[in-house]
């Protein structure tokens, strides 16, 4: 398997070279792919790219240096270089929000030329020092303008190579890369970690793509550059608000199948100084839709009431509405030589129950399942040059959630009986410091100190069995601190409620939950070395403390060398071994934490390819990569049954994984005839992830098997094709089968067969003096295929969403 792997990947850069022979010499740079239809860029046209234009001339909210976090955005990206937009030799006026009148007209206007579009988007993307040697994949803002419908978990599963596991809209939905789990995906907002700490993972379903301007995924080694734990990689997010720009409105409002509407304000102004962005999206639906359930067999009767045969009934889904709003606000001062600051606030609160699985019998009003959240995030980033080579950043912040879920049942005597009532509430203090230095035009250093601070009430009160018990060694009493032997790992404290040791074996009523705080302190550094023009060479260093526990060094190495200007050729490769603590819940849930539990320890490499062609005087343009990437991951931790009637569980460092495969990604353009536009982007990874470790037992048929819920193959297919002001856009993305047991046994429950989903969408942009008007349709499960993501969770059939956006023009063209 291995050698079609690599076969996978030799094959296409062959056959590019065989092209290179025919092109033209690209001058730019950089290993960035633009995910999202990167030949939008090459449009002569942009009228018809996102739903509603953000701008008066019906241009998409975009520009290249804004989408990368340069010069006009105040904050620092990550722990790269704020001074390496001379690198390459591209010097730039470093009062760049400052133009001369003839640009600021040129800038009020659509760019008509095809080659200074590709110019500037290559350009741009050299910038960033995090794309020396790694894997990086940037979203520009018509990626992410899609429709308001759409989530960020969306907007990766058709435009990327990571699984997004999700069990249909406004339900949980998580993001894994390179065959790992979702709590291996380090997820950031404007440098704040939002990963939440009692769980590991973040809810991408939780995120509207609109409220993001930038998102980047870092594939691999390439998450160190962020954080640490991302052992399959990062995604990172920007938002703020744009210089500049004057006054701007958005209003897009949506209807669609099963009650469901969709709105989003966007009101800003951006001045040379000061600029203010404020955002509100609002979702809601009943989500009642039928669907045949698989799951059930009801029986078909003769006129003597004999069984002569069954079929599967058509239901609906139940207990499925939601209601989401999110606020985001944005303010960013420039204070000359004093620097700059940004302030972004995100508040989200949300209502969603939680519909019954297929193989529920249950009626409607026999219960209640939802769950409510309250989440609220802030960071405040000054940024300032200290010398003429050299700059520093401060970033504080705080993120504080309160999650509650509520489940009853009617037991038979017509009064709800409460199975579970779960509240936690989590508070994180975030500080991170971050300075950048240029010496000459060969060196690059950067340093980095980040904060985080988490508090966790977490109270479950939860309906048990008799004849559980305990299956973690830690020493539990009520009121007692937990311990591990004699260390202490951590603040936590169990709350008040019956004494349990970790002998008892009647755990039936209620069980209160834990109290617990943890310190999460990283020290970055960096150094990044050009010896000459072509090559560059990166070394990077980590260092962490857990709680009271450090962890062992964290290094990780890239380089990359570009083989050829002529099309843009370059190899890279990259090597870093990283570390994944356990979650506070992982160490203290109850019943079932395990505070013994060890890091898990990962080590990791890749090697790749990329590339950027044109042909026909710049009218047809193809880019791609491809990498070859292999880890290992030590201590994995699984959540297995626990207790001695296997009726609750515990994490246990048990598995060795070996996940290794290919991932490609090819994005192609073609300006052709008068004013025609074909567009296209697509991705394929291969991703074995192989349980390596020892049978726990005799009966133990995972070793050597796919882990469950991991496709080993995994494609998907952007295309879009525009005239004038009309654009169709069509999506497609598949997933092989996935095993639910890790047996792998082909049974009816054992695995989930494999599924595509097309979806497809019409808009139009109409341009008035006084605003600008767009249209679309949108259709989503186009041939109503009947799939599963999630093992008994039903999906939705072929369902339609319309919208319509205004944007007034405030007298611009």
């Amino acid at each position: 398997m291995k050698v079609y792997g690599i076969l996978s990947l030799l094959l296409p850069l062959c056959a590019l070279l065989v092209l290179m022979a025919a092109t033209e010499p690209l001058h730019a740079s950089g290993s960035f792919r633009y995910a999202g239809q990167e030949a939008l860029y090459a449009r002569p046209d942009t009228s018809a790219v996102s739903v509603v234009p953000d701008s008066a001339e019906s241009v998409p909210d975009f520009d290249p240096e804004q989408e990368l976090d340069l010069e006009q955005r105040p904050e620092l990206d990550s722990e790269s270089d704020p001074v390496s937009d001379s690198v390459s030799g591209l010097e730039s006026d470093p009062v760049s929000d400052k133009k001369p009148e003839s640009d600021q007209e040129s800038d009020k206007r659509p760019e008509p030329e095809l080659k200074q579009r590709l110019k500037e988007a290559k350009v741009t993307a050299s910038r960033d020092t995090r794309g020396v040697g790694s894997a990086v994949t940037v979203f520009a803002t018509p990626a992410l303008r899609e429709n308001i419908s759409v989530s960020l978990s969306d907007i990766l599963a058709y435009n990327s190579s990571v699984f997004v596991k999700q069990s249909g809209r406004a339900s949980l939905s998580t993001v894994s890369f390179r065959g790992t789990s979702s709590s291996h995906t380090q997820v950031l907002w404007n440098g704040m970690k939002i990963n939440s700490p009692m769980l590991g993972m973040t809810d991408f379903s939780m995120i509207p793509s609109f409220l993001a301007d930038n998102a980047s995924l870092l594939h691999g080694p390439a998450s160190l550059a962020e954080a640490s734990g991302g052992l399959g990689g990062a995604v990172s997010l920007k938002t703020g608000a744009r210089p500049d720009d004057g006054w701007g409105l958005e209003y897009v409002q949506g209807f669609g199948s099963f009650l469901t509407a969709d709105e989003y304000l966007k009101v800003s102004y951006g001045g040379r100084r000061f600029s203010s962005s404020t955002r509100a999206v609002v979702s809601s639906s009943r989500n009642d839709f039928r669907y045949v359930n698989k799951d059930k067999n009801e029986n078909m009767y003769d006129s003597q009431m004999n069984i002569i045969g069954t079929y599967h009934p058509v239901e609906r889904n139940r207990n499925g509405a939601w209601l989401d709003m999110h606020l985001l606000q944005d303010f960013r001062y420039d204070a000359g030589r004093a620097g700059s600051f940004v302030l972004s606030a995100w508040y989200l609160r949300s209502r969603r129950e939680q519909p019954p699985l297929t193989v529920d019998y249950g009626m409607p009003a026999d219960f209640i399942n939802e769950q409510r959240e309250n989440t609220f995030r802030t960071v405040l980033t000054w940024t300032a040059p200290i010398r003429e080579k050299s700059s520093a950043s401060v970033s504080a912040g705080y993120a504080m959630t309160a999650l509650d879920y509520d489940y009853a049942r009617d037991g038979g005597s017509g009064e709800m009986t409460w199975m579970n009532k779960s509240r936690s509430r989590t508070n994180t203090v975030f500080f991170k410091g971050k300075y950048a230095v240029r010496l000459g035009e060969q060196w690059h250093l950067k340093a980095g100190l980040t904060l985080n601070r988490h508090f966790v009430d977490s109270r479950d009160e939860a309906k048990l069995s008799s004849g559980a018990k305990l299956s973690s060694g830690a020493k539990l009493s009520s009121g007692s601190k937990l311990l591990s032997g004699s260390k202490l790992l951590s603040s936590a404290k169990l709350l008040s409620g019956s004494k349990l040791s970790s002998g008892d074996t009647d755990m039936s009523g209620t069980y209160p939950g834990y109290r617990a705080s943890r310190t999460e302190l990283s020290l970055y550094l960096a150094a990044e070395w050009h010896p000459f023009p072509r090559a560059g060479i990166s070394l990077s260093l980590r260092e962490e403390l857990y709680g009271r526990a450090f962890s062992p060094v964290i290094p990780a190495l890239s380089a990359e060398y570009l083989v050829s200007e002529k099309g843009n050729l370059r190899l890279m490769a990259s090597v870093s071994r990283n570390y994944r603590y356990p979650t506070l819940n992982d160490w203290y849930f109850r019943p079932g934490g395990n505070p013994d539990l060890k890091p898990e320890r990962g080590f990791g490499y890749d090697a790749g390819y990329s590339f950027s062609l044109t042909f026909f005087g710049d009218r047809v343009s193809l880019s791609g990569e491809g990498f070859w990437f292999d880890s290992y991951i030590d201590d994995w931790i699984l959540w297995l049954p626990a207790g001695s009637a296997k009726n609750f569980y515990t994490p246990l460092n048990l598995k060795k994984v070996h996940a290794y495969g290919v991932e490609q990604s090819l994005s192609f353009g073609w300006s052709f005839a008068e004013a025609w536009t074909l567009a296209a982007d697509g991705n394929f990874t291969w991703s074995p992830s192989i349980n390596c470790g020892e049978p726990m037992n005799r009966w133990d048929e995972s070793v050597g098997k796919q882990l469950v819920y991991i496709p080993e193959y995994s494609s998907s297919v952007s295309a879009s094709l525009s005239w004038r002001s009309w654009k169709l856009l069509y999506k497609w993305c598949w997933y092989s089968d996935r095993f639910t047991m890790s047996s792998n046994d082909y049974t009816i429950s054992g695995f989930i067969p494999d599924y595509f989903m097309s979806d497809v969408t019409l808009s139009k942009n109409f341009s008035f003096t006084w605003a600008g008007i767009t249209v679309s349709l949108a259709v989503k499960n186009l041939f109503d295929e009947d799939y599963v993501t999630v093992l008994s969770r039903p999906m939705p059939g072929i369902n339609f969403e319309a919208f319509v956006g205004i944007t007034p023009k405030f007298g611009r063209r």
